[in-house]
């Protein structure tokens, strides 16, 4: 996957950076955490040949029993999904999963999503042949996982229209109680977006429905971002190119609801308006679907810190409110590249994967709502920072909010150098 797919896919690298006027004051505490989160264990791809990208994705199951980690840039681009099992307080290498018609450039693992119980894996990609299944046409396609008495077997191979050069699968969603799929295609219909439900029944997975922004319009990259509640009734699907009328780049976020069985758009969040930077970018929702996190990449000034910032909505009597807006604080420049949620909607992990504290080295960081208020519990790094590992290019947190999962794709393990790393904080 080159570096302008890999942008395409999270937005990183703004062309500002600064500090979001106002995040401080009432919508975010000042003070950190006296005990913050611990580095525990980092899980890196062994000795074997051919890794270039570990922790691009990253995926926590609910109780964070079950660990997945991505390298879509594995052995010229074929790509591949590791599973990490917990022993006692470690993770153990489990199983690599690669579909059998992978081939080089197939990008297998771009994205991908877990069950809450961590019995179901999906996993994303987009430059494999889709649904013509010719390897000239490479429109992408997404694989179901599931696993039994200890081994992982693809149940499905899930594909959209035969559309040559589209990004089927390269964001992927799954609800907690595994019955529900999202798969985006952002590019699709000059890159406007696209997302597919798929839902469950006698173990098959059939296309319930295609998402499209009542608005939607070229250039807007719906489904850039995806999440769903865990009963899956309730989708959030980030369009980070949506323009309003007097500013470029604005984005948006969308909110899908279930009623009898027919999906429908229920309400597009954006951020106030003196929030600009790619809203859209990066999505997240509570289990309850109550709670919606949509983070931006940038913002439209150029002050020093890191560039971006996350607006968190609340449904209450079926209307979606605007309760917070708040970014990082932290020295030198940066900007967020992918965030998460816990179940409750009450912890959240942002990830800046070109911030301090060394060049592109990155960090990430940690906020916990108490009373009503947000507040920056911790900033992240590891302990053998380095230059441009990019770390924080990947977050996942478990559904109690007590483990956190960083990716370094850039990280260098002693054993085979800068094939990625990625990094579980408690």
């Amino acid at each position: 996957m080159n570096e302008n797919r890999r942008r395409f896919l999270t937005l990183v690298g703004a062309s500002s950076v600064g500090w979001l006027a106002g995040c401080g004051g009432d919508d975010v505490g000042e003070d950190e955490s006296p005990n913050p989160p611990q580095q525990i264990t980092t899980l890196t791809p062994g000795a074997e040949s051919g890794t270039q990208d570990f922790g691009e994705s990253v995926a926590l199951s609910s109780d964070s029993s079950t660990i997945v980690v991505s390298d879509s840039r594995r052995e010229y681009d074929t790509g591949a999904a590791y599973v990490f099992e917990r022993s006692g307080d470690d993770w153990r290498s489990q199983q690599r999963l690669i579909p059998a018609d992978a081939e080089r450039g197939s990008n297998v693992a771009e994205s991908l999503a877990i069950s809450d119980d961590g019995r179901t894996v999906v996993v994303g990609a987009p430059s494999i042949g889709g649904a013509d299944e010719t390897p000239t046409e490479r429109n992408g396609s997404a694989y179901v996982f599931e696993r039994s008495d200890g081994r992982w077997d693809r149940q499905a191979k899930l594909t959209a229209e035969a559309d040559s050069e589209d990004l089927f699968g390269i964001s992927t969603a799954i609800s907690g109680d595994s019955s529900t799929l999202l798969i985006a295609d952002p590019g699709r219909n000059a890159d406007a977006g696209v997302a597919y439900v798929f839902e469950q029944s006698n173990e098959s997975w059939n296309r319930r429905a295609t998402l499209t922004a009542d608005d939607g319009d070229d250039q807007d990259r719906f489904g850039t971002g995806l999440s769903i509640s865990e009963d899956g009734s309730t989708i959030v699907i980030g369009a980070p190119g949506v323009e309003s009328p007097d500013v470029t780049g604005t984005g948006a976020a969308y909110v899908f609801g279930k009623i009898d069985r027919e999906w429908s758009q229920q309400t597009k969040l954006v951020a106030d308006e003196n929030s600009v930077g790619r809203h859209g970018s990066a999505v997240a929702i509570s289990s309850d679907g109550r709670t919606v996190i949509v983070g931006a990449d940038h913002v439209g000034d150029s002050r020093e810190g890191i560039a971006g910032f996350v607006s968190v909505f609340e449904q209450s009597d079926e209307e979606w409110n605007q309760t917070a807006t708040f970014a990082p604080e932290a020295d030198g420049n940066g900007s967020i590249g992918s965030l998460t949620v816990s179940d409750d909607g009450g912890t959240i992990a942002l990830g800046a994967p070109d911030g301090s504290p060394g060049e592109t080295s990155g960090s990430a960081f940690l906020f916990e709502q108490s009373e009503r208020e947000w507040r920056q519990q911790a900033t992240v790094t590891p302990q053998d920072s380095d230059t441009q590992t990019i770390f924080g290019w990947s977050v996942a947190v478990s559904g109690d909010g007590t483990t956190t999962l960083v990716g370094a794709p850039n990280g260098s393990p002693p054993e085979r150098g800068g094939s990625g790393e990625v990094y579980v904080f408690q």
